[in-house]
């Protein structure tokens, strides 16, 4: 799968641009040469491909924090009306990038580097105002007034990226792009980083979390950065994080109230799910007897939790569950719930696990993991018809979860509706990135749903629509030809 990580810092607006002093007037945000609508549209196309990728993390736990967080933040934000998305990339680096039309995405590098859910919280508050400005459009617009066609040029630069060195078809629509005034850019988007900060600390200290957590953040970053080595980014190496971005934010959070604000369990939980992920269930195993033997943990429901996990990782089932029950005597939270009972249909136990999922349903109505969970176990134990049922209960809650579709698929194949199991088929695909299968599935359920008028119809015209975007997409990337 491709990588997602060195364009998208470039062509993105990433957390890591330089900045410098002051804060001009940048203008009405609402004068870009895009509507909403076209940066959505742009954005939605981005996505497609970044779904497709291995690094897209599709976890209901870690999907369902990271909007949460992002939508009490974007409830604070200069433009709370702007239909935001955020997802989570599966790579180490210190990282996070804001997309066209409301999509902003968080390496898991951020999770693990942050001192505290504030610090996290002030990363996605100034990626929130890179989108509510229209940063990324309006830094087309300064760049050469093509708008749309630059703008779907950049995109495609994101999406042809394989590496941080390699040389390809993206990177040299990034070296065209940035060929196009660069000193004007350069400036810009240092206005563009000071304003984003501005409004980011606004945001962060109005949501309720600890603005002071932005400026440690930076100064930690800023460390962090002196050690990369002479094949980092080009673009980084020339724009290093500076003192005067740190002292400018550090000023500006001076000025409000002090609060300490502690972490939800819930960011403690998730980031030890996350570490484990990139550390592996072996390494994490050990690093977490270690630090628990030592008590060297300043949460300790998070370790027990991360050991529990780890454990499952590494297929060591029987001690998983007795980690994990330990733990939900002592503690009660849903992502202990869920994780008992992923660990007992790792043990081939759909029917206990099921228990698990259902109590804890009752208590925490809705939660994606267990709903994911229930479901699951049902399909186990065939009952598809009582799992359709809660997929759909759930759909209503979380309607573009591609997970969803895939159970479906299967809750309908155990009851032999072919013309609907590819339908949903179908579903899934899209949502994961694939066009073509997508299509595939839909010709697929077509052919099975004849002699069903209403379901014939609506198949077609879903793959009429389909169909319509791709071309609509075709005719944005042909920028990279003309551009």
């Amino acid at each position: 799968m491709r990588s997602l990580t060195s364009l998208i810092v470039l062509a993105c607006f990433s957390w890591q641009t330089v900045m410098a002093d002051g804060l001009p007037d940048l203008g009405d945000s609402s004068q870009s040469t895009l509507s909403m609508q076209q940066e959505r549209s742009i954005g939605e196309s981005i996505m497609r491909e970044i779904r497709a990728s291995d690094e897209y993390l599709d976890d209901p736990d870690i999907m369902a924090y990271i909007n949460s967080v992002g939508y009490k933040l974007a409830a604070s934000s200069q433009d709370p009306t702007i239909p935001f998305e955020f997802f989570v990339v599966n790579d180490k680096s210190i990282n996070a990038f804001a997309m066209p039309g409301g999509f902003i995405g968080i390496h898991a590098g951020i999770f693990l580097t942050a001192q505290s859910e504030s610090e996290l919280a002030g990363v996605i508050g100034h990626e929130i105002a890179h989108v509510t400005q229209h940063h990324l459009a309006r830094r087309a617009e300064v760049q050469s007034k093509l708008s749309v066609p630059l703008l779907a040029a950049m995109a495609l630069a994101i999406l042809s990226a394989r590496s941080t060195t390699n040389s390809d078809p993206g990177m040299g629509v990034l070296a065209a792009t940035q060929a196009l005034g660069a000193s004007a850019t350069l400036a810009y988007s240092r206005d563009h980083e000071r304003e984003a900060d501005r409004l980011g600390l606004q945001t962060l200290s109005k949501a309720g979390f600890d603005a002071r957590a932005m400026p440690r953040f930076l100064e930690r970053m800023q460390k962090a950065y002196s050690l990369l080595d002479n094949n980092a980014l080009p673009y980084l190496r020339s724009h290093p994080l500076t003192t005067e971005r740190v002292a400018d934010t550090q000023s500006r959070v001076d000025l409000l109230p002090y609060r300490q604000i502690p972490d939800s369990t819930d960011f403690l939980l998730i980031r030890e799910k996350l570490r484990v992920m990139q550390n592996g269930g072996k390494a994490s195993v050990q690093y977490y007897d270690y630090a628990l033997a030592e008590k060297k943990y300043t949460q300790e429901i998070a370790y027990r939790y991360g050991l529990a996990f780890a454990l499952l990782k590494d297929r060591q089932y029987e001690r998983a569950q007795l980690e994990i029950n330990k733990a939900r005597k002592r503690w009660q939270h849903p992502m202990l719930e869920t994780l008992a009972g992923d660990i007992q249909l790792a043990l081939n136990q759909p029917a206990k696990a099921g228990k698990i999922y259902q109590e804890a349903l009752q208590h925490y109505p809705g939660n994606p993991g267990l709903s994911l969970g229930s479901i699951e176990a049902l399909l186990r134990q065939d009952q598809a018809q009582s799992a359709l049922d809660k997929i759909n209960e759930q759909h209503s809650l979380t309607p573009g979860d591609a997970r969803l579709y895939h159970l479906r698929a299967r809750a309908y194949e155990a009851l032999k509706d072919n013309a609907r199991e590819h339908q949903a088929l179908a579903e899934y695909f899209w949502l994961r990135g694939n066009p073509m299968e997508t299509q595939t599935q839909l010709k697929i359920a077509m052919d099975n749903a004849k002699g069903n008028f209403y379901l014939q119809s609506a198949l077609e015209a879903r793959l009429r629509e389909i169909r319509r975007i791709l071309q609509q997409d075709k005719d944005q990337n042909k920028a990279k030809s003309d551009f």
